[in-house]
C-alpha cells in the first residue's frame, strides 16, 4: 500500500500532458494512475542494448515525463537494478531529473523529478511522511 500511495502522491496533480515513468517492475501501477506507460518497454528488467535505451529516452523526451519512480536495486538481485539494465536511461535520468528523498526508498525505491519543473510534490514540511 506504501508504494501505491507514494505513486499517486507523486503523481498528483501533474501538469497537463506530463507523464509519470515506474520501472523497472511496476507497470501494474499505471492501471492506479489511469495512465499509459510513457515508454514502449514496460517491463525493463533485462539489461537493454544501446539502441533500445536511445529508443527509451526519445520516448521520455516525447511523453514528457515529469516523474520517475525507479527500483534501483530489487531485493535479492542487485545486479537487475535499472542502473545497470539500462545504464544509458540511468545517465538521463540522473542529468535531467533531481533525486527526492523518501522514506520509502529503502528498499531500493527512488523518486525523481524532472528539473526545472519544480515537480508536484508539495512542500518538505506538509509531504505525508513517506516522502520527507
Amino acid at each position: 500500500a506504501g508504494v501505491i500511495q507514494l505513486v499517486r502522491q507523486v503523481a498528483r496533480p501533474l501538469p497537463p500532458g506530463a507523464t509519470v515513468l515506474l520501472a523497472p517492475n511496476m507497470p501494474g501501477l499505471y492501471c492506479v494512475l489511469g495512465q499509459r506507460s510513457p515508454v514502449w518497454d514496460i517491463l525493463p528488467i533485462w539489461p537493454a542494448d544501446p539502441g533500445d535505451e536511445e529508443r527509451m529516452v526519445r520516448e521520455m523526451e516525447k511523453s514528457r515525463v515529469t516523474v520517475a519512480v525507479l527500483h534501483l536495486a530489487p531485493v535479492g538481485r542487485p545486479t537487475w537494478g535499472f542502473p545497470r539494465t539500462h545504464p544509458q536511461v540511468w545517465q538521463h535520468v540522473q542529468a535531467s531529473f533531481v533525486r527526492v528523498p523518501t522514506s520509502a526508498g529503502s528498499g531500493g525505491l527512488a523518486v525523481f523529478v524532472r528539473r526545472g519543473t519544480g515537480g508536484n510534490l508539495p512542500p518538505q514540511e506538509s509531504r505525508p511522511a513517506y516522502l520527507r
